[in-house]
């Protein structure tokens, strides 16, 4: 089911440099993290909640006012958290949300917690520097050299790998990595890395798709 995902994020980032907007996903009975749709999802933050903590949920349905929630995760995001969302479902809206350890996570959250984020042009060197993870484990680290910003990716499928090292060509919302046959493009949302490449990076099924964030 992960490489689906994958596949269809690659797939839905080749469409992103002409996407004119941003478009809520509409929001299905369940919040899972490999809905392509989310690619070109608008982008929220959290604002002030209760206690600090806003916590996932399985269900887009309200908690008992006392007691215990069995929809309600241990999972938490807190005050000024950039999101991914889809449209209002009953009051809820499904998010994705990447940690810094590279992790997607999706859940419904109440809608009056989260307020419009701007989505900025593109990335610039000063944004790129260090290293940045994918759910499926992949890396990419961005360094300065001189007046520039050079990329290291490496990626694994089972036993195959792959992998990259060149110059980072910015080009409007994103940017371009060439080493040999390798290609590989990104567009930046908000905090996050949408990643796409041309399937020539390495050995059977190994691919850098996906949604990459920044490694604390």
């Amino acid at each position: 089911m992960f490489r689906h995902r994958r596949a269809a994020i690659f797939f839905l980032l080749a469409a992103l440099p002409v996407a004119a907007r941003a478009e809520a996903p509409a929001a299905a009975d369940s919040c899972v993290t490999y809905d392509p749709a989310y690619g070109l999802a608008p982008l929220m933050k959290v604002g002030a909640v209760a206690g600090g903590r806003l916590y996932l949920q399985d269900r887009a349905r309200a908690c008992p006012a006392s007691g215990a929630c069995a929809w309600r995760r241990a999972a938490y995001l807190t005050p000024g958290d950039t999101v991914l969302v889809s449209a209002p479902r009953d009051g809820f809206r499904c998010i994705y949300y990447g940690t810094a350890r590279g992790k997607l996570i999706a859940g419904f959250v109440p809608a009056a917690a989260l307020q419009p984020a701007t989505d900025v042009a593109g990335p610039d060197p000063a944004f790129l520097a260090g290293l940045w993870r994918e759910d499926g484990g992949d890396e990419i680290r961005f360094v300065h050299v001189g007046a520039g910003v050079r990329a290291k990716g490496q990626a694994h499928y089972g036993e195959n790998s792959g992998g990259f090292d060149g110059a980072v060509k910015l080009s409007g919302g994103g940017f371009a990595v060439e080493d040999g046959g390798c290609r590989v493009d990104a567009r930046r949302r908000g905090p996050y890395l949408f990643v796409s490449d041309n399937n020539g990076c390495g050995g059977f099924n190994v691919s850098f798709a996906g949604i990459y964030s920044r490694s604390r």
